[in-house]
């Protein structure tokens, strides 16, 4: 066991490292996943400092197919969110960032902010990823999905955005911003609970 002082924790105990997590399957049709993670169940050892360094998270992990892009969105509610998404290979090795095939860290929310965390990946292989969700402060709600694009998918046929209200713009590190862009890549976020990525 490892125990550490980090801001907004008093001796955060962490027993598991993040290669022992279980990392139970998530649809990639774009179907919303929710949980919450604090520092009394959650306590794991990061990848930082060679696998040693306590943090707060959870994981998941899908099926990926060479040549496709898969997107990646992640909703968090947290007073003050230090942290990301970490994808990592399926067989991991706890060593560190040897195990990691991309990542949003790292994300440094202001209070009050609730950021979305987004990121694609074209898969290069066949086989599984996993995806660690991570906070190097006090925990924090969240909604993750997955979307393969597939015409079959959630967003793909039932994301009513032309009826849908929009209730926010963020860039791609999840800030919010005050408007919509004139041109870049940004995210629209709806009061149906939809996001879209658009490029201008």
């Amino acid at each position: 066991m490892i125990a550490i002082c980090l801001a907004g924790f008093t001796n955060l105990q962490a027993q598991v490292s993040y290669a022992e997590l279980p990392y139970p399957n998530i649809p990639t049709d774009g179907s919303a996943i929710t949980g919450s993670v604090n520092a009394d169940d959650n306590a794991i050892l990061s990848m930082a400092m060679g696998g040693t360094m306590p943090v707060v998270g959870t994981g998941y992990s899908f099926q990926v197919q060479t040549g496709k892009e898969y997107s990646i969105d992640c909703s968090i509610t947290s007073n003050n969110f230090v942290g990301g998404i970490y994808l990592l290979n399926a067989t991991l090795t706890g060593g560190g960032f040897e195990d990691m095939l991309e990542d949003t860290y790292p994300y440094e929310g202001e209070l009050g902010e609730d950021p979305i965390l987004s990121m694609s990946f074209e898969a290069t292989f066949d086989g599984t990823v996993k995806i660690l969700l991570l906070d190097f402060t006090n925990g924090f709600d969240y909604e993750l999905k997955v979307d393969d694009g597939s015409v079959n998918s959630i967003n793909a046929i039932s994301a009513d955005t032309e009826n849908a209200i929009i209730t926010g713009y963020f860039d791609v590190l999840g800030r919010r911003l005050k408007e919509e862009p004139a041109t870049g890549i940004y995210i629209i976020q709806y009061n149906n609970g939809t996001t879209k990525k658009v490029t201008r």
